[in-house]
């Protein structure tokens, strides 16, 4: 029994090691949610959470850009070596040009609206843009090359160092947005340096131009739609940041923050679901290939429900220990975070049945009826019900959404 779990271990060694990366990186996710609320309040914790949003909506272009192209295209290649080190390029260009386009947008920001102004971070934010978008960078290459023990060892540096950086801060009192983010910057930096010196490197030149080329040949669909889709997830949020301020933001984000175990389940499920049903539909057919879906998302609905119902249950316990019993006044947040997660966790399984069967189009379709619906509804909601109505409209886009990829799913598959 022990060589043979030595033997799956060995076998598996690159799986574990990106299981145990992405524990790491969540968990140092949820961390350092706790800790910068803790030490730096809500209000600070909301405007954190407000800037990061910016890094979050660059990566989500980098996803489409640069790293889908990536992971498809490396297979095809001819001289691996040589489209990785020129994929190096073009994210050294994308890095530098989300770098200047974030300063632009700090900028703005804190010209119409200094309530959002923070010492130094008109700077320090765009430069952890470009810092986390190299590290990125980095970490995705190590994935396609199959190196998860390279990866484990940055991240180790890159996230797991960050809780120790807080500590440090707070400790000799010197703890700020901007600090973290200059602290956060060079953790990052740090690490694709020394990326970059591990690697093959090429210069600029024709061979950029074409790969950059074959990127947005690749990519051009998927940049839309990766802009559709955050703001269709967080218009309402977005819009919130300008009319109820941070002390709201950081109530949402602490909510969001404790339902971060699901998105492990999550993450879990896409790598286990989608394939497997792959497989059934290749050969059986599209019959048994839905009943296993009916089966999957009964089984891991009872899961996530329970898990709902237990940090509903006891959020009181569990908002008093993690960030402080000042905050259980917002404990009705968590109950309609837990009522939206439901509509999240089903929409999840219905995207992996939109894959299954390729029908893709339908959930491009979905983020522009979703992002137009938040666009028309948020300033009804927010302006007049506030905090409850950034509530019920991420409710209502994920019903909506979820109802309409239902619908035209359903139509699709008549016909197949």
């Amino acid at each position: 029994m022990l060589n043979k779990i030595k033997h799956i271990m060995h076998s598996k060694k690159h799986q574990l090691f990106v299981l145990c990366d992405q524990a790491l990186v969540s968990g140092v996710n949820f961390l350092i949610a706790i800790l910068l609320t803790r030490f730096m309040g809500l209000e600070e914790f909301g405007v954190f959470a407000t800037a990061w949003m910016l890094v979050l909506f660059f990566s989500s272009v980098q996803q489409a850009v640069i790293v889908a192209p990536m992971y498809t295209l490396h297979a095809k290649s001819e001289d691996k070596s040589v489209f990785l080190s020129q994929a190096f390029n073009l994210q050294l260009l994308f890095s530098l040009v989300s770098t200047i386009i974030a300063f632009i947008i700090v900028l703005a920001v804190f010209y119409f609206n200094d309530t959002w102004y923070r010492a130094g971070v008109f700077y320090s934010l765009p430069l952890v843009v470009g810092a986390f978008l190299m590290q990125d960078f980095f970490r995705r290459k190590n994935f396609v090359e199959n190196n998860g023990l390279m990866v484990l060892i940055s991240d180790i540096i890159a996230y797991g160092l960050q809780p120790v950086l807080v500590i440090v801060l707070y400790v000799f009192d010197l703890l700020t947005i901007h600090s973290f983010f200059i602290g956060l910057s060079g953790l990052m930096i740090s690490v694709s340096i020394a990326q970059y010196f591990l690697t093959q490197n090429s210069r600029f030149n024709h061979k950029t131009v074409q790969l950059f080329r074959a990127f947005w040949e690749f990519s051009k669909h998927l940049f839309f739609t990766s802009i559709l889709q955050w703001f269709s997830g967080n218009y309402f949020i977005v819009f919130a940041t300008g009319v109820l301020g941070p002390l709201a933001i950081g109530v949402i984000r602490i909510a969001q923050n404790l339902m971060g175990v699901l998105h492990i389940l999550f993450l879990a499920l896409e790598n286990l679901i989608p394939i497997q049903a792959s497989k059934i539909l290749t050969n059986k057919g599209k019959e048994p290939t839905l009943n296993f879906f009916k089966k999957m998302t009964l089984k891991t609905g009872l899961m996530t429900l329970l898990i709902l119902m237990l940090i509903s249950v006891f959020r009181g316990p569990i908002i008093e220990a993690v960030y402080g019993a000042e905050y259980l006044i917002y404990d009705y947040i968590i109950v309609g975070f837990a009522v939206i997660y439901i509509f999240i966790f089903l929409g999840t399984i219905l995207r992996f049945v939109i894959r299954t069967f390729e029908e893709n189009r339908i959930v491009l379709e979905n983020y522009i009826i979703t992002g137009l619906f938040s666009f028309l509804t948020a300033g009804f909601f927010v302006a007049n019900y506030q905090l409850n109505g950034v509530l019920v409209g991420l409710l209502l886009v994920q019903v909506v959404s979820l109802f309409y990829m239902l619908i035209r799913l359903a139509t699709k598959l008549k016909t197949k």
